[in-house]
């Protein structure tokens, strides 16, 4: 799929002239009914982002699959008659959607018309995070929504981009004019997948306890910090949902905990070392502390003594445990 900023219109006077329009997608139209078909499709793709409006003329089967590294979400714009997406009907009140190379079977009544708008998944991923988007976006749900709370806002939305930039394509040349159509229509897909994800039984809260224990489990394990960025992508979350995850479990930020976490390993393991012959400098060098002075700084302040201090006081003998008092 070309990434260039284009507006455009497609036309295909019988089935298969209209199949090789769409063949680099890997659809495929039946005809349905006889008489000779016409099929128009209108498209404006910004950003990556492709959206894109159809009509047939006549019913048609369609088959195939959503492009692979695309979101799909869609909807009917004839209402009022019989629309089916993966044999679940669409109306006026939900929308189509279709995982990344997921499987489509799409059947439309004579002279029907419909909108589509095809999301990079990369896209997704740093808008919404993989956890909101595997709660709000299951393979098992084909639709969304029982309201026009969900198609209404994106049809509207879809209409709008296509109808105006088809007219004057030559804004597409204004990068800022493109960030700001992307942004209107990632806020209303935002809005769907909210939704989407309170109907499903999966709050926010929940999405962002999963990221907290998973990002923990993660930091326990580093020897050296990573960026935050790379921490919430790891969990699948977004940076602020991860951000907002620490805030509301244990009052310091993501990076802070990884660095405590890493000062804690230190104080372990000058607890078990010898004095005689163990280095504090070379056990900070260890968990990737290469500012000698800032660590030992940090250490006194969360553990209470300096890390010298520590490596004197080692114990040779184990410290008692709440489990020997069951034995």
């Amino acid at each position: 799929m070309s990434s260039d900023n284009q507006a455009g219109r497609l036309e295909g006077h019988d089935i298969e002239e209209y199949n090789q329009i769409v063949d680099p997608w890997k659809v495929a139209l039946h005809q349905t009914e006889t008489g000779q078909f016409g099929g128009r499709l209108e498209f404006v793709q910004l950003n990556g982002i492709l959206v894109y409006r159809e009509y047939w003329s006549r019913s048609i089967l369609a088959t195939g699959a959503t492009p692979k590294g695309y979101f799909m979400l869609g909807g009917t714009l004839s209402p009022q008659k019989r629309t089916t997406w993966c044999r679940q009907v669409l109306d006026s009140s939900n929308l189509a959607c279709g995982q990344p190379g997921s499987e489509t079977e799409f059947t439309t009544p004579t002279n029907a018309r419909h909108a589509v708008i095809l999301l990079p998944a990369d896209l997704m991923r740093s808008y919404f995070g993989e956890e909101t988007i595997e709660a709000a976006l299951t393979p098992e749900h084909h639709t969304l929504g029982s309201t026009g709370t969900y198609s209404s806002p994106l049809l509207a939305s879809m209409n709008y981009t296509i109808d105006k930039y088809l007219k004057h394509p030559e804004l597409l040349r204004d990068v800022e004019e493109c960030k700001n159509i992307e942004s209107m229509l990632m806020e209303v897909v935002e809005t769907i997948i909210t939704h989407h994800a309170k109907e499903t039984a999966i709050s926010g809260a929940n999405i962002r306890n999963k990221a907290f224990k998973r990002a923990i489990e993660i930091c326990e394990h580093l020897k050296k910090s990573i960026s935050i960025p790379r921490l919430a992508a790891q969990v699948g979350v977004s940076q602020r949902t991860l951000e907002l995850s620490f805030q509301e479990t244990v009052g310091i930020s993501p990076r802070t905990f990884m660095r405590w976490c890493r000062i804690r390993a230190a104080h372990r393991e000058l607890l078990q070392h010898d004095p005689a012959i163990t280095k504090v400098s070379d056990v900070a060098a260890n968990w990737n502390f290469t500012e000698f002075g800032r660590f030992a700084t940090e250490y006194k302040r969360l553990v209470g003594e300096s890390p010298s201090e520590t490596l004197r006081k080692r114990k040779s003998s184990t410290p008692r445990r709440i489990s020997d008092l069951l034995r």
